[in-house]
Formats: structure tokens, sequence, C-alpha cells
């Protein structure tokens, strides 16, 4: 459904390879620490997958929101005579409420100053309504390099509402004091950080005053 290899989701989930083909072996109720599953869920939800939590859980393709990045398909045509480029990313501004004839529903994409109106599966997601890309132009750089993300809980939230990746502990660290003296009582920052954050880097997140999932 999210078309991401075994090791590329390990990695962008930093956990390992074996972990990864053991959840995908299970039947059933999977065995893994919170962390573990929160990191694997939030790494497919921003691949566009739906978590479904009512009396039969599961899973289905995300619909598309206003607010995500997305870019046309590789296999598309509807890129024909426009000057959209294959890598160019756009805003959704409009999303149709139903199904249109059977096939999907169509949807209007912002590319510049160039607005395109297609089915929904010409389009792929780059980024999720609320994802925050900072450090320059994150949508430049492999995703995979991205290990480092800060979310922003606000009081009585169970999902965050804004989540800001980084490349490195130093960029990571420095975007927390910015954003600590901006929170309101209750609020929360929570910090993931890759396998390979040291002891020294752990203390420092907690000295912030951000919980710590590493």
């Amino acid at each position: 459904m999210a078309r991401i290899e075994q090791a590329d989701l390990a990695l962008k989930a930093s956990v390992s390879v074996d972990t990864i083909k053991r959840l995908e072996r299970t039947v059933g109720p999977v065995s893994a620490n919170v962390a573990t599953t929160e990191a694997i869920m939030r790494v497919l939800e921003s691949a566009g997958v739906e978590f479904i939590g009512d009396e039969q859980p599961g899973v289905r393709q995300r619909k598309f929101r206003v607010g995500d990045l997305v870019r046309f398909r590789p296999q598309t045509t509807a890129r024909a005579g426009t000057n959209i480029g294959a890598d160019d990313v756009g805003t959704v501004i409009k999303v149709e409420g139903e199904q249109t004839y059977g096939v999907g529903y169509a949807m209007s994409v912002q590319f510049g100053d160039v607005p395109k109106h297609c089915f929904h599966y010409e389009f792929e997601l780059v980024s999720p309504a609320g994802v925050v890309f900072t450090d320059g132009d994150a949508l430049g750089i492999p995703r995979r390099s991205w290990n480092w993300f800060i979310e922003t809980y606000r009081t009585g939230g169970t999902r965050p509402e804004t989540v800001r990746y980084f490349a490195d502990f130093k960029s990571t660290i420095a975007r927390l004091s910015e954003l600590k003296p901006s929170l309101r009582s209750g609020d929360i920052l929570r910090v993931h950080a890759p396998s390979s954050a040291t002891d020294s880097e752990r203390d420092a997140i907690k000295a912030m005053g951000a919980v710590a999932n590493l």
C-alpha cells in the first residue's frame, strides 16, 4: 500500500530490518515496545497509510487532504502539456468528497502559479499536512537522511500538531531551544532520534525539558 521497501522503512523508523521482518510475519497483535510501533506507524502514516482503530482495526489508503504536499506519480500522463516537472511538489488546495464515475475522487493541486485538477491516483504523497520541514529545503534532500524529529503536542492532544524533521542533533537541539519559550502550559515537545544518538545527546534533550523517545 505504501510501497516502502523493508530497508527504507527500517531506516526511517530507526529500527533494524530484522524487526520489520519479524513484525511482518506476526499474525495477530504485534510484540514490540511502544516507541518502536509508534515510529513505524509514523513513517507509514507519512507515506499515506491510515490506521483504523474502530471495532475492526486495520489500515487503508489515506485520503488526500488540503495542505498535503504531493507530486505526480512517475507513470502519470496527466503532466503532459504542462511546465510541471517530474519532481515538482505542489500543495493540495481542494479535495472533492465523493468518487466520480466510480474511479476515484478529484482534487486540485497548486504548483507555484499553476493549478492542476486531476483524479487522486495521479499523485503521490510527499508530506502530509501539518508536517513542517526545517533546516533548508528538505524536499531536495533524501528523506532517509532526516532521522531526527520533534513533535509538538498541544494540551490534551493525542496526535502531534506539527512534526519537524532534522538531519542531525545540532539542528534538532537548536530548534528545541527556539520552540521551548513558545510552549503553553500542558504542551509537550517529544523528540525522536536515531539509534546512533549518544548518551550525551539524550541527556541534552532531556535537559531542554523535552520528552525523549530514543
